[in-house]
């Protein structure tokens, strides 16, 4: 069952009551411009730290790496208006940069950001009220997205054709495609991110920047991107609510932002092994120009 965002997203303001009043870290004089994405103190990074960066964060579905393929459009919820308003604008920017489709303004939401008074009680009591904001979730990324922590975090995948239809299910639930022709370079499938819903504890924002907040929501929701499994540290702002984090960079790292370009440059039927490849490249031309810009 599908569900449109918006209207349960306000219908959830009561549930949510508490969290409104909260508002995240007001911007400093550097991070009013949204759309000035800037890496700060960029490095060089070696082909081989940036492999090991797309294996440690990178999530691929049945062998390749999901990505909106319709404009994404962002909607926030628990934060003051001013917060929200200026989260959507950093997303909108880093979204743009990255190379994905923008919605215009009043687009229907597919990308969800709620702040959450207990958002471990908030995303259960979510998942029983409406069950449509998880989609098709398989029962393992169910019990994923509703595990106890700070954020919580899952997206509906649908699996689409060359001409970009939703695959077709049989009486036993398997997924199939049509083909109009066979290739050993691409595959006749690709993974199409539909929507993508991130739910953040209140408590979690404290002291963090609408930047910082709106840079978190993209690499999970744009990249799919997820915190180590083996919760070692990477120089990422996917790992900004992470227990025993050391990350304190104010926005996107150049892997960041690299792996977001490379992600959307790169084709979207073939195997996850080769999108990793363009993924990698671009991270190490990112990081690259990063360094070139900071020289005077």
């Amino acid at each position: 069952m599908r569900i449109a965002l918006a209207p349960a997203i306000l219908a959830l303001a009561l549930v949510a009551a508490p969290a409104f009043a909260q508002q995240a870290k007001p911007q400093d004089k550097q991070e009013q411009d949204e759309n000035n994405i800037v890496v700060v103190g960029a490095r060089e990074v070696p082909p081989k730290e940036a492999r090991r960066f797309v294996r440690q964060i990178g999530y691929s579905v049945d062998g390749q790496l999901a990505r909106f393929a319709e404009p994404v459009c962002p909607l926030v919820a628990g934060l003051g208006p001013d917060a929200a308003k200026a989260i959507e604008s950093r997303f909108r920017a880093v979204a743009l940069d990255a190379g994905a489709k923008v919605g215009e303004a009043g687009c229907r939401p597919n990308v969800a950001l709620m702040v959450a008074h207990d958002a471990d009680d908030f995303v259960v009591a979510l998942q029983k009220r409406f069950p449509g904001f998880f989609g098709s979730l398989s029962m393992i990324n169910l019990r994923k997205a509703l595990r106890e922590g700070p954020v919580h975090a899952w997206s509906t995948i649908e699996v689409r054709d060359e001409l970009g239809n939703a695959a077709d299910s049989d009486e036993d639930g398997v997924k199939y495609v049509t083909m109009s022709q066979a290739s050993r370079i691409t595959l006749p499938t690709r993974q199409v991110t539909v929507k993508s819903i991130v739910v953040i504890d209140d408590q979690a924002v404290v002291g963090k920047s609408v930047v910082q907040i709106a840079d978190y929501l993209a690499m999970r929701t744009l990249a799919g991107a997820r915190p180590p499994r083996d919760g070692g540290n990477v120089d990422s702002i996917i790992t900004l609510f992470d227990k025993d984090t050391s990350f304190t960079d104010p926005e996107l790292t150049a892997l960041d932002q690299g792996f977001l370009r490379g992600l959307y440059a790169t084709r979207d039927d073939v195997s996850s092994i080769k999108q990793s490849g363009e993924i990698v490249r671009r991270i190490v031309k990112t990081a690259k120009d990063e360094v070139k810009a900071e020289k005077p």
